[in-house]
């Protein structure tokens, strides 16, 4: 995804769902602090799908497993999401 306008109203959706607002951006990296993170599995189990579709490099090159449910796992209840691409 190289559009802009995508990627800001991707952010906007989730500022408006879970307080998400961007404290840093750079070259290839995005860095948001969020107010109510996911705080279930399945809630976190749908962020983690957009979260994919966003930035697949987050589950591709993040910790293993690279599964949807230990991506889910790892932003529940976290206050702040990183993307990057490569």
């Amino acid at each position: 995804m190289n559009d802009t306008a995508k990627f800001s109203a991707v952010v906007r959706g989730w500022e408006h769902r879970f307080g998400a607002r961007g404290v840093a951006v750079g070259f290839s990296t995005l860095h948001l602090g969020v107010a109510s993170p996911p705080a279930d599995e399945h809630e976190a189990l749908l962020v983690a799908a957009e979260h994919f579709a966003f930035c697949p490099d987050n589950m591709w090159q993040g910790n293993r497993p690279y599964t949807l449910a230990a991506y889910a796992e790892r932003i529940t209840g976290v206050h702040h999401w990183d993307f990057w691409w490569d």
